[in-house]
C-alpha cells in the first residue's frame, strides 16, 4: 500500500506532466465541484493559481467563451509546456498560462474578475501568502 503523506513527487521530471492528466478518482471531484458551482459569464477575465497542466484553466476558458479570458499560473515549468501544448490543440485562443510565483504576481490590483484554484495552493512555498 502507497503511504500518501510520505509520497514524493519529482517535478523536475519532464515525464510527469504527460501523467499528470489521468486524475485520480479523488482529484476529479474537486474539479467537478469547482465547474459546476461557477456561474457562466461573458467578457469575464480569470486567474487559475496553480495551473500545472491546464485543468481547469483551459475548462473555464472554453466554458466562459471567446469574450473572456484565462491565465494560469505556476511555478512547474514542464506543467506549463503541457498546459500550452494542450491549449494549441485544443484550439483555446482565449487561455495563456504564465510561470510566476503565485506569492508575487506579476499583475496589476484588479486585474481579474474571478480567481480559481483548483488543489493548487496547498503546492506552493506560503500557501497562506498565495492567498
Amino acid at each position: 500500500m502507497t503511504d500518501y503523506l510520505d509520497w514524493q513527487t519529482d517535478m523536475g521530471d519532464p515525464e510527469l506532466a504527460a501523467t499528470y492528466d489521468d486524475f485520480s478518482f479523488w482529484s476529479a471531484q474537486f474539479g467537478t465541484l469547482l465547474v459546476e458551482n461557477l456561474s457562466l459569464c461573458r467578457n469575464i477575465r480569470g486567474l487559475d493559481i496553480g495551473c500545472g497542466t491546464g485543468f481547469p484553466l483551459l475548462e473555464m476558458a472554453r466554458r466562459h467563451g471567446a469574450s473572456s479570458h484565462f491565465v494560469g499560473v505556476d511555478g512547474w515549468r514542464h506543467g506549463l509546456r503541457r498546459a500550452n501544448r494542450k491549449r494549441r490543440g485544443q484550439g483555446v485562443v482565449n487561455a495563456d498560462v504564465v510561470l510566476a510565483n503565485a506569492e508575487r504576481l506579476p499583475f496589476a490590483p484588479n486585474t481579474f474578475d474571478l480567481i480559481l484554484s483548483n488543489l493548487g495552493i496547498n503546492n506552493f512555498d506560503d500557501p497562506a501568502a498565495t492567498l
